[in-house]
């Protein structure tokens, strides 16, 4: 006969796990855990309300959402930025410098194009008449004014620059001087390579302010799903949510910041990696005792038992205490600890007004002897059914109940079962060993 049962859960989670939550499925690596179908039932409840507490919270923080307007128009902006670009470079592409054969003549103008012809031969088709060049520096100034003006006020004045150029070369012409055709080429091709570069560093920002505003995003999600996951096992998990709610409130800030200090998002993400990592597993682990729990409530009802107190999870609480009726009398006390050990020791239970200290009668023994056998019986059924269900325990300890170790309550309502707790405080080490 066995008063006190001791059941170890041979698939305790290791110090080193790394089990994480995703939205709505598990990590491969943390599947060879083989949870049980209730602790797994469990994990997925949480999960989903995770989601759906994430979501909900982060269309009410008002920061994130003037975030997200931001980049809209940002983007609305920068694209409205491109598309001028573009258009400007295709302008500037259409524009054929250089060749007399571009000029268009009226009939009459037959003597002038024969004119302007032998100038550019004796020229050597390296020198542009001063109409000609007058004419392609006024094509190009038109191009120039076309210019978006984020291009024309961009830093380091690209477009001041290249239209000092141009006028430069203006000033050359009126004071009679030549204007090589490469020189207005050159120009030319000079604007069109700035404006590509300056393109090229407009779609550069947009992308990197779009992938910053993804991290903030993910890093935000993350906070708001742990968040969750913490409420929902707050007995073991409420020593993380001071530094969780610090790292949101970090993010939230870096919403509202004009500019998004990148340094700042960076060691944010990595702190609360690690912290999601000491969650997920602290919740796992928690999962398993409420797993348990419910296994051990569930499965004894199912044979007749009768529940008293249920488990109760609070913080602080190194273990979570149930006490259940045995079929025909006398209580079962389970003790749930949090390293996922339960333990079990079986309590004499007399009427309400009776002397819970005076000694055992002969009845009494013989009723006592004959319901431990049973919870005896009872409680390797019990594992049996946990260990079917993909529970991990076994029977490591079961101590018969002395006489004068008995334990005795008086119920009369639910809470005195838990208040015998503190009446009888001076068991033996043994059963602090075992229950505390």
């Amino acid at each position: 006969m066995s008063g006190m049962i001791i059941g170890d859960d041979e698939g305790a989670l290791p110090l080193n796990l790394d089990y994480v939550f995703e939205a709505g499925a598990y990590a491969a690596g943390a599947m060879p855990l083989l949870l049980a179908a209730g602790v797994k039932r469990i994990v997925d409840d949480c999960v989903s309300q995770s989601i759906e507490h994430r979501n909900r919270r982060k269309a009410e923080i008002a920061e994130w959402k003037a975030l997200q307007l931001r980049q809209q128009e940002a983007n609305t902006e920068a694209a409205a930025l491109e598309e001028a670009v573009v258009a400007s470079e295709q302008r500037l592409a259409a524009l054929e410098l250089g060749g007399v054969e571009t000029r268009s003549y009226d009939a009459g103008d037959e003597a002038r194009r024969q004119e302007l012809s032998r100038g550019h031969m004796q020229l050597g088709g390296q020198r542009l008449s001063r109409a000609e060049a007058a004419a392609q520096l006024d094509a190009l100034a038109e191009v120039f004014q076309t210019a978006p003006d984020a291009f024309r006020n961009a830093p380091g004045d690209p477009w001041d620059l290249l239209e000092r150029q141009r006028q430069t070369l203006a000033g050359r012409l009126g004071a009679g001087e030549r204007v090589d055709a490469e020189d207005i080429t050159g120009l030319r091709d000079v604007y069109r390579d700035t404006l590509s570069g300056f393109l090229l560093v407009v779609r550069t920002h947009r992308d990197w302010e779009d992938a910053l505003r993804a991290r903030i995003e993910a890093a935000l999600d993350t906070a708001l799903f742990a968040e969750h996951v913490i409420s929902r096992f707050d007995a073991e998990l409420s020593m993380h949510a001071a530094e969780l709610g610090t790292l949101r409130g970090r993010l939230t800030a870096l919403c509202a910041a004009d500019e998004v200090d990148a340094a700042a998002l960076g060691m944010i993400e990595r702190r609360l990696g690690t912290l999601r990592g000491e969650i997920d597993r602290d919740a796992i682990a928690a999962a398993q005792r409420r797993g348990a729990a419910e296994a051990v409530t569930r499965i004894l009802g199912e044979m007749g038992y009768e529940s008293i107190d249920d488990f109760a999870f609070e913080r602080d609480t190194p273990m979570a205490v149930a006490s259940m009726r045995i079929p025909g009398g006398e209580i079962v006390r389970a003790a749930l600890h949090q390293n996922g050990q339960l333990a079990f020791e079986a309590v004499h239970e007399r009427p309400a007004g009776a002397d819970a200290r005076a000694p055992l009668s002969i009845t009494e023994r013989i009723h006592l002897a004959r319901q431990e056998k049973k919870w005896c019986a009872d409680a390797h059924e019990l594992f049996r059914r946990m260990v079917a269900e993909g529970f991990q325990y076994r029977v490591s300890f079961e101590h018969d109940l002395k006489e004068d170790n008995v334990k005795v309550v008086v119920v009369e309502t639910a809470a005195d079962v838990l208040s015998g707790e503190e009446e009888d405080q001076a068991r033996d080490e043994d059963q602090k060993k075992y229950l505390g």
